[in-house]
């Protein structure tokens, strides 16, 4: 069983210094690249409100718009990112079969206990999942300016009106 993010060894894993008194940043952990992950699928589009024909409002789809080096590399991150979310998500799939076929020899008056303390081992095991650090995941990093969060012809032609919340979450993979 092969879990790419290192998690299943998360007790053996240390974060060593570099030499010199010089301190790395820790890796990401499997909780950071699903945010890096979910925050760079919306940067896709984003609707937008519009007046149709009879002047009712509706919101219609929209791209962001970026240059296409900025477009290869977010799609790169992406699919980094998705190998990690698709392990972690294969992991709590194994482990909710695991916890459901133990749960066919609980009798009917012990299985409310019994679900409660296996629910409290699944929840821990879930967090410590996602605290582990993605080691397999390196993100190729964007300068915040290719985001085009301020119109500045000929790079940026228009403003891309980026919610705080997704640039928050991409903070680990900007410059």
């Amino acid at each position: 069983m092969k879990f790419r993010s290192s998690i299943l060894a998360i007790a053996a894993m240390t974060i060593a210094a570099p030499a010199f008194g010089q301190t790395k940043a820790p890796p990401l952990t499997v909780q950071d690249v699903i945010g890096v992950w979910n925050a760079i699928n919306a940067l896709d589009t984003h609707q937008t409100g519009v007046l149709d024909k009879t002047g009712n409002p509706i919101a219609v789809p929209n791209n962001y718009e970026y240059s296409g080096a900025v477009h290869l590399t977010l799609a790169r991150d992406n699919a980094k990112a998705y190998m990690i979310v698709k392990d972690y998500n294969d992991e709590l799939a194994k482990m909710r079969a695991k916890f459901t076929e133990d749960q066919k020899d609980v009798p009917k008056e012990k299985l409310a206990e019994f679900t409660q303390e296996r629910q409290k081992e699944f929840d821990k095991k879930s967090a410590e999942m996602l605290m582990a650090p993605a080691t397999d995941v390196t993100f190729v990093h964007i300068k915040s300016t290719d985001l085009c969060l301020d119109a500045h012809p000929p790079e940026c032609p228009v403003k891309n009106a980026i919610p705080i919340t997704v640039i928050q979450a991409l903070l680990p993979i900007l410059d």
